[in-house]
């Protein structure tokens, strides 16, 4: 449960970074931008792997 809700909020880090990126120019936010992406993966795939270990 706790690792959808950081992926969540990785997503949402990761968009406000894209916003600033396209919105403001702030090219120096595309490495946080992929950062969020790798951490929103990891933590959804986390999720998934505990998902299907709990209905077996």
């Amino acid at each position: 449960m706790i690792e959808r809700v950081f992926g969540w909020l990785f997503v949402a880090l990761g968009l406000v970074g894209i916003i600033g990126i396209v919105g403001y120019g702030a090219t120096w936010q595309l490495l946080m931008v992929c950062a969020c992406a790798l951490m929103a993966w990891s933590c959804f795939s986390e999720a998934r792997k505990e998902a299907q270990t709990r209905r077996k």
